[in-house]
């Protein structure tokens, strides 16, 4: 990945944003140094309604751990007052 210092990319923004759109490529802007900006191409994100419940979950998965079966009925643990 690229890094520019932000006098750099102010001077010449245009030509700059050009290049991303045209590579996809992400450029890190730094302030003395230090990245303090990542400028990078427009990605739309997908709308979670028409995501798939694996697509949401799956970075989840491995991580939990079921000790007892979730379908059973829980009533027995409630007192009757």
């Amino acid at each position: 990945m690229k890094t520019l210092a932000k006098s750099k990319f102010k001077a010449k923004m245009l030509e700059i944003m050009r290049e991303i759109e045209a590579t996809g490529e992400e450029i890190v802007v730094t302030d003395h140094g230090r990245p303090c900006i990542v400028i990078g191409p427009y990605v739309p994100k997908r709308d979670a309604s028409k995501r798939d419940v694996r697509e949401v979950f799956d970075d989840m998965d491995g991580r939990l751990i079921l000790h007892e079966d979730p379908d059973l009925p829980t009533l027995n643990e409630w007192n009757d007052t």
